[in-house]
């Protein structure tokens, strides 16, 4: 075969078959040292003719050329040999030293996760992605390695090392994980690496944390504290009127995910049928941009996105008379306000409140009960689990809540509500069989023989 028709591309492709029929033994060592010694002459030529910008021998009778450089202003730089075939060999080295650089991991990676991964999955995986890369990977011993050197042992050995450091649950080595299957098998399909060393790779160690059980002490708010805060909402809202506590009185009766409340619109809510529409959502991730070969990160962007909710849970939801009442009320304060915005919660812009704000309102109200400080989320969960404790199936909760799975429904948002004295309680009402002995049992000596 003629190798010098094939451009560099072509001929790094075939050295990757060549190490790969080697390595499974198609091919014999002598033969693939044949092959690999004319395609590496082919790939030198190939280099020397497309890689300087330009050739000069200098009066001084020493060899120059102008190569890439994309650190120069002019984008070049100039290297030199005391003979032709030194400069050559300059030349070549100049390039390959190149070529490896891009290969090591830290150079890859960047590279990988935005121009690659990026055009696959939306934005707050890359943020996340981006997240554990610099907690976990930046600065280590792989970060420094060429991605063709990288064996699964050091990726294991790697991961394990970590897992004892920090203590990961089996999801967040997922995560971690996620990021050397991504990048190892784009980089198998680029023909940069000749075979994927996260095919096979397991990890069993047993300092996988696992994750605590929530308790409803942590993920819902219990009868007393949810009367507490409800009542001084209410009483709050009467006397100042601040149109954000509206929003949260509203999820106790709806029970949304954060982003689908603080997207709601008047245009959702029917008043006529009793009926709101959600069918949208809040996206929020930090942006990050390839900079001179490093990931930058910008400010967290908020994106309100149409006809999209988690899961496609699109759906239709019935209105209590408490959450009509609440809506209205909302309504009413628009007017008052001139407010034209079409979201029903704003901020000064008349642009939707992000996310982030329903935890400060809410985190204000729970310190002037007095009571534990809980999320946004948590008013969803508390939510749920009332349906549930009312008597409402799975199924019927399912369709309001907008899950497609029952075994996450039950397992992370449907709590008890009472405190424990009152479990107490109904566990010793409801096992007793009306009989209590009150008489003193003397005891007796038993003749062990």
């Amino acid at each position: 075969m003629d190798y010098s028709k094939l451009t560099i591309e072509e001929i790094n492709k075939a050295l990757n078959a060549l190490q790969i029929a080697e390595k499974s033994y198609i091919m014999t060592s002598t033969d693939a040292d044949k092959q690999r010694n004319l395609l590496m002459t082919a790939k030198e030529k190939k280099i020397l003719e497309t890689y300087p910008i330009r050739v000069w021998q200098a009066s001084n009778g020493k060899w120059k050329a102008h190569i890439p450089d994309k650190t120069k202003d002019r984008g070049r730089r100039t290297i030199q040999g005391e003979t032709k075939q030194n400069l050559e060999k300059n030349i070549i080295a100049d390039y390959l030293k190149s070529c490896d650089e891009r290969l090591l991991f830290k150079n890859y990676y960047p590279h990988w996760l935005i121009n690659c991964k990026a055009k696959r999955v939306k934005g707050g995986t890359i943020d996340r992605n981006h997240s554990d890369y610099l907690r976990f990977i930046e600065g280590s011993s792989i970060d420094s390695m060429m991605i063709t050197e990288i064996t699964t042992y050091q990726i294991k050995d790697f991961l394990n090392d970590i897992i004892n450091e920090h203590h990961l649950t089996r999801r967040a080595l997922n995560n971690l994980k996620s990021i050397f299957t991504g990048l190892f098998q784009d980089a198998f399909d680029a023909k940069d690496i000749p075979s994927n060393p996260m095919i096979g790779l397991r990890i069993e160690n047993t300092n996988i944390r696992t994750e605590t059980p929530k308790t409803a002490e942590t993920e819902v708010f219990d009868d007393e504290d949810f009367s507490k805060l409800i009542d001084y909402m209410y009483e709050h809202y009467l006397e100042y009127q601040p149109l954000l506590t509206l929003s949260i009185l509203l999820n106790f009766q709806l029970g949304l995910r954060v982003g689908e409340l603080c997207t709601l619109k008047k245009s959702d809510v029917h008043f006529n049928t009793k009926e709101i529409l959600i069918d949208r959502t809040e996206r929020s991730y930090r942006p990050c941009e390839l900079v001179d070969g490093k990931i930058v990160r910008h400010k967290t962007i908020h994106i309100v996105a149409e006809g999209d909710t988690k899961c496609g849970s699109n759906r239709t939801l019935s209105l209590t008379d408490e959450s009509v009442s609440i809506l209205k009320e909302c309504f009413e304060l628009h007017k008052m306000m001139n407010i034209n915005s079409e979201f029903l919660f704003i901020n000064s812009k008349e642009e939707h409140v992000p996310r982030e704000r329903y935890n400060e309102i809410l985190e204000y109200y729970c310190k002037k009960v007095g009571i534990n400080v809980k999320s946004i989320h948590k008013t969803r969960k508390t939510t749920l689990t009332r349906l549930f404790e009312g008597g409402m199936s799975l199924e019927e909760v399912m369709g309001i809540s907008g899950h497609r799975d029952k075994n996450t429904l039950l397992k992370h948002y449907i709590f008890t509500m009472n405190k424990k004295e009152t479990k107490k309680k109904r566990v010793s009402e409801a096992l007793s069989t009306g009989h209590f002995i009150t008489k003193k049992v003397e005891s007796t000596q038993v003749n062990p023989t």
